[in-house]
C-alpha cells in the first residue's frame, strides 16, 4: 500500500492520559489507521521528550507500517517544531542517544509503544473535582492558559459552564462546570483561566465578604486571569474534563445542551 498523503496529528494532553504525571501523546493517522506515540512534558526536573521506536524496533512496534518511519518521523518533527509549547521534545527526536539519560522514562515508553489509540479513552471525559480538601483525583485549582466563555445553563440546579473550545491553538476541549450555583458574579470571557477554592480564613472586602458569610457552607469558588479579570462563584460543587471532540458538539456534562 503506497504511503498516505493525507494525516493530521492531534494532541492529547495529561489530563486525558491519564497515567504517569506529565504523561502526554501525540495521535497521528492518515489512510491506514492511527498510531499513537507518547511522552512526559518538560517540568521542574527537566525533561520533556516524545518516544519513537528506532529503527531496528519499529516494524516490531508498527508491523503494518513497516518502511515508513521516516516519514512519519518527519511529520511528527514538522508539527512539534509548528508549536512553542513542544520546544523541548524536539531533541527526543533528533538525538539517538537521547534516552540514555532518561533511563527510567525510556523502559516505561518503549513497554507502552503500541498501534493502539487513545481515541475511545480521549471521548469519555473525567469528571474531576476542584477541591482541595479531597484526595486525588481531585485537585486544589484548575489552570489553563486559554480562552473561555462563560454559559448560564437554563437547567433546575442553577449551573454556570465554562468552555473552550477544541481551535488551532488548542488540540483539546476544556469544560469547567459549577453545580447547584446560588451566587455568581463574573465576566463573559477570561483570556485564560484559573479557578481555586477561597479558604474560610482569607480576608475578603465588600459584598464577596458578605456573601461568604451568607453562604457558610458552600463553596466559594475564586476565577482569575492573568489580565486582572476575577469572578466569584458559590456553588456546591465545581469539576471540570478534558475530550478531543470538535467545537459544535454537544457539551461533554450532559443534560443541558
Amino acid at each position: 500500500m503506497m504511503f498516505s498523503q493525507t494525516f493530521e496529528i492531534r494532541y492529547v494532553s495529561p489530563s486525558i492520559v491519564r497515567c504517569e504525571m506529565g504523561e502526554f501523546a501525540l495521535e497521528y493517522e492518515d489512510e491506514q489507521g492511527e498510531l499513537l506515540f507518547r511522552g512526559f512534558e518538560k517540568d521542574e526536573d527537566g525533561g520533556g521528550m516524545l518516544y519513537v521506536p528506532p529503527k531496528d524496533e519499529w516494524d516490531t512496534c508498527f508491523p503494518h507500517r513497516t518502511g515508513q518511519r521516516r516519514q512519519i518521523l518527519e511529520r511528527l518533527l514538522a508539527f512539534v517544531r509548528k508549536k512553542s509549547f513542544f520546544a523541548s521534545i524536539e531533541p527526543s527526536l533528533l538525538e539517538p542517544d537521547f534516552f540514555e539519560r532518561w533511563p527510567r522514562q525510556h523502559d516505561y515508553l518503549r513497554k507502552r509503544c503500541a498501534p493502539r489509540p487513545l481515541r475511545r479513552i480521549a471521548r469519555v471525559p473525567v469528571f474531576t473535582t476542584i477541591d482541595p480538601s479531597m484526595p486525588p483525583p481531585a485537585v486544589a485549582r484548575l489552570q489553563f492558559d486559554r480562552p473561555f466563555r462563560v454559559e448560564l445553563l437554563k437547567d433546575k440546579g442553577g449551573s454556570i459552564r465554562l468552555r473552550s473550545d477544541r481551535s488551532p491553538d488548542h488540540a483539546s476541549r476544556v469544560e469547567a462546570v459549577f453545580v447547584a450555583v446560588v451566587f455568581q458574579n463574573v465576566p463573559a470571557t477570561f483570556d485564560d483561566l484559573t479557578v481555586d477554592v477561597v479558604t474560610d480564613g482569607e480576608a475578603l472586602d465588600g459584598e464577596i465578604a458578605s456573601v461568604r458569610d451568607q453562604w457558610k457552607g458552600w463553596k466559594m469558588f475564586r476565577l482569575q486571569s492573568k489580565d486582572g479579570d476575577t469572578g466569584f462563584i458559590v456553588a456546591m460543587l465545581c469539576g471540570f474534563g478534558e475530550d478531543i471532540e470538535p467545537p459544535d458538539s454537544p457539551s461533554m456534562f450532559a443534560t443541558t445542551p
